[in-house]
């Protein structure tokens, strides 16, 4: 049988707990209260009740009764007195009652947690309901009356109520996806919706974070670049995400295209591998390095930075005249002066021409593209940046990358792609504009 463990504040009225215990039926008790109010827990003789004489009458009114285990039958092995100094500091009873639910989490992980906040001072209750909400999964309850007056709840009627938090919980870890979402920690905020699904909410709230859940497993899909999966995710959003959803379609189309055999691409012409074979997925690149930034993962970055700097420059050679495949370079289709030197770098081994990054850029030089001249302009400069890359932990060296690093190359690499497409009559994509929204809960209530 599942334990359930009670954490209940204690004060001046003993009755609301003697309730709430006999109806909670805990297999523990932790009795939170200051020194003067654990008398009322176990202290000796009849320290519970009150006594009061009639004024007009000198009649007696009320009884002093046992105390709180002896009425409710706990046994001294069932029950635990915790004492908090500073009954009035909410600071004392928040931090105390969290660091003892952490306590119960770790020693009774399947235990169910009560809290009653009903007694107690007001800063107690606050203290309890606050470390409660923190957890998420501790049921709160209070007891009810029926009250003849607006103070005084009415002896003999008092019930244990749990009370419906769900809505408070929910807004609570929603605020924390909106900080995990501005810094685009997308796994996070699955793992805390996935945590949140396992809670008893109303149908209306799981349908909510059912249709968040999807929206960020789209998001997470497309940061790591699983874009077909992420457009699957994010079609049912397309009307709210119409420029997002339009540039992912566009980086899918590329990167099928990109996957094709080279057959197919031979079958199409020049003007029309230009119009398909659009700078999308280089500018996705761009994105997320924006978002390592961002996370302050700037070795990351720098990497994305560099493998977009390529893609340009293998999307520039896809679009020549005859598509040029830099992983495999069909030296045939080469000017003749061209066609010998190339030939010199096929591997004996895979019998491919491979070329690197620098090289993609002076072929396409030799080619007589615009992108080559434009290079020759900024080839010190990338020449200096893309050394950073190359000594950092993360390629051939063991540097680490810093943001003014970062900075300064994603300036120069975006300048020169600026400058490129200029040349070339290609619309540069203004990125701030399809950066992965930060705001997806806003997202899911506009749609609802």
């Amino acid at each position: 049988m599942q334990r359930k463990i009670m954490l209940v504040t204690v004060g001046g009225s003993d009755e609301p707990i003697v309730t709430s215990i006999l109806d909670n039926k805990p297999s523990h008790v932790f009795f939170i209260c200051s020194n003067d109010s654990a008398v009322t827990v176990n202290g000796p003789g009849k320290p519970c009740g009150k006594v009061e004489i009639c004024k007009s009458c000198g009649a007696k009114k009320g009884e002093m009764v046992e105390n709180i285990v002896v009425r409710t039958g706990l046994e001294e092995s069932r029950y635990t007195i915790k004492k908090i100094g500073q009954l009035d500091d909410i600071n004392e009873c928040y931090l105390n009652t969290r660091k003892l639910i952490k306590v119960i989490r770790t020693e009774t992980p399947t235990a169910e947690i009560v809290i009653d906040y009903t007694g107690g001072t007001k800063s107690m209750s606050a203290g309890l309901v606050a470390a409660a909400m923190d957890d998420g999964n501790v049921r709160i309850c209070i007891v009810k009356g029926r009250r003849d007056n607006l103070h005084v709840v009415k002896d003999g009627t008092q019930a244990a109520r749990i009370i419906d938090d769900s809505k408070i919980l929910v807004e609570k870890r929603l605020q924390s996806l909106s900080s995990l979402s501005n810094r685009y920690h997308y796994q996070s905020c699955l793992e805390l919706l996935k945590e949140m699904a396992n809670r008893p909410l109303s149908s209306q709230l799981h349908d909510f974070l059912d249709q968040l859940r999807y929206l960020y497993q789209g998001l997470e899909a497309w940061d790591r670049f699983d874009h077909f999966v992420a457009f699957e995710f994010l079609k049912p959003y397309r009307d709210c995400l119409a420029n997002h959803t339009s540039f992912l379609g566009e980086i899918c189309r590329v990167n099928e295209l990109w996957s094709s055999t080279p057959g197919k691409l031979k079958e199409k012409s020049a003007k029309e591998r230009r119009r398909l074979f659009s700078f999308a997925p280089v500018y996705d690149l761009l994105l997320n390095a924006e978002r390592r930034s961002m996370q302050g993962r700037y070795d990351d970055a720098v990497s994305r930075l560099y493998r977009a700097l390529e893609m340009f420059a293998q999307i520039n050679l896809f679009r020549w005249n005859f598509p040029l495949n830099t992983g495999n370079l069909d030296v045939s289709k080469l000017p003749l002066e061209l066609q010998r030197d190339f030939e010199d770098r096929r591997d004996p081994i895979t019998g491919n021409v491979t070329i690197s990054l620098m090289q993609n850029f002076l072929l396409l030089e030799q080619l007589g593209s615009p992108v080559g001249s434009i290079f020759n302009l900024y080839r010190n400069r990338l020449n200096k940046e893309l050394s950073k890359r190359n000594y950092s932990l993360l390629a051939h060296g063991i540097n680490s990358i810093g943001k003014s690093d970062y900075d300064v190359m994603n300036r120069v690499i975006e300048s020169f792609i600026i400058e490129c497409c200029d040349a070339t009559g290609d619309k540069y994509v203004q990125k701030m504009e399809l950066q992965l929204p930060v705001n997806p809960v806003e997202i899911i209530r506009g749609v609802n």
